[in-house]
């Protein structure tokens, strides 16, 4: 099979390099965005990277130069039109795919990703965004930045195509704090523990291996140690991971705070008795494969003993798409609350996450940024997620 790969600053420079030299005919096979080469790599510059072929039977979305016709959309455009929300133009150019070329499209749909998660359709679909909608020059710079911050390509053509709708009456600068206010309105916020008035409460910490459950623990017990002047006991069930237990003590003993170490439901059910004069019980668990369905049912036996009144599940920034969303859907069957999203100093933007705040009800409490313990967490702030997404 030949494949070429195009790398341009842009998506709509990338296809029409594709276009120029492999024709109307050539099929969209990958897309990711990368770091520039050379010194714009190095100052954090990135870059759009596509692999398109000729010799793959899926149907061309690019224009040709031929009298456009009259023709019945097929069920693959269908499809795509009513999947992605745009509209089909009354004419189509009349050209004949391969005849297996649906069955190629519904094999893409079934399951080709890329190496971020991104389905090879919802590429496809951004192509079809691209070629269907006349975006004005601004709302095209707009949707161009959503792409290069990882925001899914359908999404984007949503927010493009509420843009272009004030695009004519709107300036540059209304246009970008209209985009803001959709993006901030995407990321919910809320469930914190701020207000000392919530009474006694059982806080569990769940999610998958290496998010920073301990140090998350650590950081929002000392702050409501020191800022709230609450009562504030640790129980442990992370007896799997290497020294999870010392670290925790360690921070314990720091704080002047009371420490359980639990193994099993009864355990669990003592050490709250023992805390049972505690303004806040923080619950470290350990890091959990999403794909282990064992492994969660007993978190979930060990928790509901504790009758834990909220349940964060942490997920870190770093995260790609696909294992982002697989996250959240997996450890659904633990309940949570509500998100704690770590490690946002680690990344550019937040793409991932705004992705999975358009398919999940749970809002971000919190947000960390560091390993400083008790300073480097923040009550989440839909405007600064926002700030930091483009």
């Amino acid at each position: 099979m030949d494949i070429k790969t195009f790398r341009a600053k842009s998506m709509p420079e990338a296809l029409e390099l594709i276009r120029k030299e492999l024709g109307p005919d050539a099929a969209v096979l990958h897309t990711r965005t990368t770091p520039s080469r050379g010194l714009a790599g190095l100052l954090g510059r990135r870059e759009f990277e596509l692999a398109a072929s000729t010799s793959v039977p899926v149907k061309s979305r690019f224009s040709v130069d031929s009298p456009a016709v009259p023709t019945t959309p097929t069920p693959s455009e269908e499809f795509i039109a009513k999947r992605f929300e745009v509209e089909l133009p009354a004419t189509t150019p009349d050209i004949h795919p391969p005849a297996d070329a649906e069955d190629h499209s519904q094999r893409l749909v079934d399951g080709l990703v890329d190496d971020q998660g991104e389905s090879i359709l919802e590429a496809l679909s951004s192509y079809a965004g691209q070629s269907l909608r006349n975006y004005s020059p601004i709302v095209a710079q707009l949707y161009d930045e959503l792409l290069a911050a990882e925001v899914s390509p359908q999404i984007a053509a949503q927010l493009a195509g509420h843009l272009e709708e004030i695009a004519a009456v709107s300036h540059e600068r209304d246009l970008r704090q209209r985009m803001h206010q959709l993006l901030a309105a995407t990321f919910r916020v809320g469930a914190d523990l701020e207000s000392p008035n919530h009474g006694p409460l059982r806080i569990a910490l769940v999610g998958p291996t290496g998010v920073g459950k301990t140090t998350t623990i650590a950081k929002l017990a000392a702050r409501t140690r020191f800022t709230q002047k609450l009562r504030v006991g640790l129980i442990t069930i992370d007896t799997y991971r290497i020294a999870a237990v010392d670290q925790l003590r360690a921070y314990a003993e720091i704080m002047d705070l009371p420490m359980r170490v639990v193994s099993s439901p009864a355990e669990m059910r003592d050490a709250v008795d023992h805390l049972a004069d505690c303004d806040r019980i923080f619950i470290d668990t350990a890091g959990r494969s999403p794909r282990d369905a064992v492994q969660l049912q007993q978190l979930q036996s060990v928790l509901k003993a504790a009758e834990t009144d909220v349940r964060y599940l942490l997920l870190a920034a770093t995260t790609g798409n696909r294992s982002l969303q697989d996250a959240e859907r997996r450890f659904a069957s633990i309940n949570p609350t509500a998100i704690i999203t770590t490690k946002l100093d680690e990344v550019e933007s937040l793409g991932a996450m705004f992705n999975l705040m358009n398919r999940t009800t749970l809002p971000i409490s919190y947000v960390t940024n560091g390993q400083d313990v008790p300073h480097s967490i923040a009550v989440a702030s839909a405007d600064e997620l926002a700030k930091q997404l483009i």
